[in-house]
């Protein structure tokens, strides 16, 4: 049986979060204010590590960041943040 699960992204370059094998992004928003992520998973599953890489708007995007995940805005919109795994 899936669950949805929510995973609190820190605006860092790299953070790696343990999440369980075959998960799937839903969506990634703000909550009041801390950007977030929700993971559709079988906790079940193994677990498996994720690395999720933050870049700012005109940074340049490493290319080991293969897809994209969503973008958010800080500092009322004066900071854009984009989201890869």
């Amino acid at each position: 049986m899936n669950k949805i699960y929510k995973y609190q992204l820190g605006t860092v370059d790299t953070q790696s979060i343990i999440m369980k094998q075959g998960y799937k992004i839903l969506d990634l928003q703000l909550q009041r204010g801390i950007p977030c992520v929700w993971v559709l998973i079988d906790p079940n599953n193994n677990n498996s590590l994720v690395e999720f890489r933050t870049y700012a708007t005109g940074q340049t995007v490493d290319e080991r960041s293969n897809e994209y995940i969503g973008s958010y805005q800080l500092y009322g919109g004066d900071a854009i943040f984009h989201v890869f795994i």
